[in-house]
């Protein structure tokens, strides 16, 4: 049998450090694939990096929300925007708006504007999207709609708001709330 991770955080050191030995598990297990998501953009080298030695991780490039405190310098822009155009198969992630554990407000507008980054590459280019969105589901949600990201690239991976955003009105989205690997 074969099985797939949608949402792992391999960058991070757990994993990473000891990569070898996870894979040979998973792999032994039936893995299929996995998509190692990063949290910030310091991972997005580890995951590509990760992907040239197994081919069944799929590197996950992005913010995580609680990792937004600023805007993104125009190099960490340029050089996404060139892997982006280099690296196949690829995931935005992991991305998105979190209200619940980040109370300070004023990032929420750094939040978006870092989503808005990789919906419009998602867009662009036609590529996934794992998003985190505890909180601040509905305007997750009503950012995604904005754009024309067709509901098989869309994971909602941390969900905790009301069905009526999970309903095929205005899009269906694909909603997971099976717990991550990390």
């Amino acid at each position: 049998m074969q099985f797939h991770d949608a949402h792992c955080h391999l960058p991070i050191n757990y994993f990473y450090k000891d990569i070898d030995n996870f894979m040979k598990q998973w792999l032994d297990l039936g893995l299929e694939y996995v998509i190692g998501v990063s949290m910030k953009y310091t991972e997005i080298e580890k995951a590509i990096e990760l992907q040239k030695k197994y081919k069944q991780i799929i590197p996950g490039f992005g913010i995580h929300p609680w990792k937004v405190k600023r805007n993104m310098p125009e190099e960490q822009i340029n050089k996404i925007s060139y892997h982006v155009a280099t690296v196949s198969p690829l995931v935005f992630g992991e991305i998105g708006l979190d209200h619940h554990f980040i109370k300070k407000e004023q990032y929420y507008p750094l939040q978006e504007e870092v989503f808005r980054f990789f919906l419009n590459l998602s867009e662009q280019n036609s590529i996934p999207i794992n998003v985190h969105s505890k909180g601040a589901e509905e305007k997750v949600y009503d950012l995604i709609d904005s754009f024309s990201i067709p509901p098989s690239n869309i994971l909602i991976h941390w969900y905790s708001g009301c069905l009526l955003y999970t309903s095929p009105s205005p899009r269906d989205l694909s909603t997971s709330r099976m717990p991550s690997s990390a």
